[in-house]
């Protein structure tokens, strides 16, 4: 780990082996204690003053702010520290990919770039950390809650807010540390014990189609806990609330809980929650420990057009198209195209239909000296059809001789 890692004092860099990580999440928040090898006496006499964890909640939002981190590049050079300030904005549930985050903190500061996660979010007035960044919508495409497109869940519906960024609170970490020291077993400690989830054939997310009646969820999983609690919710931060979790059920096998989706359509969510002891206490940030799938719920029709570049070489007389991938309203693998001449080929025609490699999501059409047509076909993540695309070629022109 570096400190100092400044573009103009590069000769007082400072850097420290890390020990190991100590306590590591990405279970309703994405937060990591990492231990360094070297003593808190030893990085205080290199000159280091750690900053403070805020002991106490923070406002809601208007917080004035600031973000200090270190993007991977910046305008095609190397990235050091650089500094952002803005003010916090309201907290929200929010999914990327495979994961939930219950109560992420946004802001709409600028400069976060790749590299920027795991950055501290600090009070601008007491420098005091409140949070740490974890994920941000700038430079995404039009893709809602896949990777690197976060987007917001509340009472089902999706919603993907633009330049905007989310990080993990750190409110109670300070009861976890002694003399510098982190332990997540200490009396006060707010985080639960660490656990292992083992998914059974059933995935973690997936996309379900609507209009075909009700759909029955079946999870199965395993837990290195002797027993869990478990509800069902449109909105994931319910699941940092012990309100409607069901009665402690035994975990020291595979566990297989069932749900008839009749919600409509949108995000439902299944909170578990591992328990330390069947009976005992439960702590107050239980919701680190909680493990979140999610069923997305698409009903018909699908209305986005496919998505692609087209480039074409005059040389050759070939055009290239590239197929984009817009989750969850054109899947790669859904993808299909076919071409011919104008006057027989039919694009609603399921028949001659070529499915593209979704690994390159390319193919390449050659023109003559006739006009040509292209059809392409796409569907949504739950195989719902999207509407077709038409695209005339005009014919190459042939250069003479004379």
């Amino acid at each position: 780990m570096t400190f100092n890692y400044f573009e103009d004092t590069q000769d007082q860099r400072k850097v420290f082996r890390v020990k190991r990580i100590t306590w590591s999440t990405l279970r309703g928040s994405d937060l990591s204690i990492v231990e360094l090898d070297a003593s808190l006496q030893t990085v205080l006499k290199a000159g280091i003053t750690p900053l403070k964890l805020r002991s106490e909640p923070s406002p809601a939002h208007q917080l004035p702010i600031l973000v200090i981190g270190a993007p991977l590049a910046f305008q095609g050079a190397e990235g050091y520290l650089r500094m952002a300030a803005c003010l916090a904005q309201p907290s929200a549930a929010v999914v990327e990919y495979m994961w939930v985050w219950v109560n992420e903190q946004s802001n709409g500061c600028h400069d976060i770039f790749p590299g920027v996660s795991g950055s501290p979010i600090l009070d601008r007035f007491t420098n005091e950390i409140i949070g740490v960044i974890g994920t941000s919508t700038w430079g995404g495409g039009r893709s809602r809650c896949s990777r690197n497109d976060p987007c917001e869940v509340e009472n089902g519906g999706i919603t993907k807010q633009t330049n905007t960024s989310y990080g993990s609170k750190t409110q109670g970490l300070t009861k976890c540390f002694s003399a510098g020291r982190f332990a997540f077993n200490a009396v006060n400690c707010p985080l639960g014990a660490p656990t292992t989830f083992e998914l059974g054939s059933d995935p973690l997310f997936d996309y379900l189609k609507g209009g075909d009646g009700t759909w029955q969820w079946e999870q199965t999983f395993s837990v290195n806990a002797p027993a869990i609690r478990y509800k069902y919710v449109r909105s994931a931060t319910d699941c940092a609330t012990l309100e409607n979790y069901a009665e402690a059920i035994p975990s020291t096998g595979p566990v297989t809980v069932s749900h008839a989706m009749n919600e409509g359509p949108g995000i439902t969510f299944l909170c578990v929650l591992p328990l330390e002891t069947p009976d005992g206490p439960i702590r107050p940030l239980f919701s680190n420990s909680v493990l979140i799938f999610y069923r997305w719920l698409i009903n018909p029709p699908s209305l986005m057009p496919p998505h692609y570049r087209r480039t074409y070489d005059a040389e050759t007389r070939v055009h290239e198209f590239t197929l984009l991938p817009v989750t969850p309203e054109l899947d790669m693998a859904g993808y299909r195209y076919k071409s011919g001449e104008p006057d027989k080929l039919d694009c609603l025609s399921d028949q001659d239909y070529q499915r593209i490699n979704p690994s390159f999501g390319r193919f390449e059409v050659e023109v003559g000296s006739q006009p040509s047509v292209v059809c392409i076909a796409g569907m949504d993540m739950a195989g719902h059809q999207s509407p077709r695309i038409r695209l005339h070629l005009a014919p190459a022109t042939i250069a003479s001789n004379q």
